[in-house]
């Protein structure tokens, strides 16, 4: 599946995974601040329950970005999406820039590096 498709998402040995993005370059963006370089990479399976468009997903994503808005500066990125609905890309979540102005790749960096080094 190509990373423009909407249930696209990063696997590592069979297992599906959210990836996020921490830097010390995130000052407005704290909820997506750290030390150092950081990154999570979260099992899909930690989602169970609380899938895309049910009812716990949709009340765990108000809770989320309620959070966001009260912790960072700015309010909740627009690349922040629903897996699996039509129009959402995945890896535009897994490192959002420190403002809404920057934007965002035209295509997976995962996939150009890929293709970079011959892969």
């Amino acid at each position: 599946m190509e990373p423009e498709h909407s249930r696209w998402e990063f696997c590592f040995a069979g297992t599906p995974m959210f990836v996020v993005c921490n830097t010390p370059a995130h000052r407005r963006r704290q909820s997506r601040s750290s030390l150092g370089l950081t990154i999570t990479f979260q099992p899909r399976w930690v989602f169970r329950g609380i899938e895309g468009l049910t009812p716990a997903g949709r009340k765990a994503r108000r809770t989320i970005r309620a959070r966001i808005n009260r912790y960072d500066t700015l309010p909740p990125s627009r690349r922040l999406g629903v897996y699996g609905v039509s129009g959402n890309r995945e890896w535009q979540q897994y490192f959002l820039p420190d403002d809404d102005a920057t934007p965002p790749p035209e295509r997976c960096p995962l996939h150009i590096a890929a293709e970079t080094e011959g892969g």
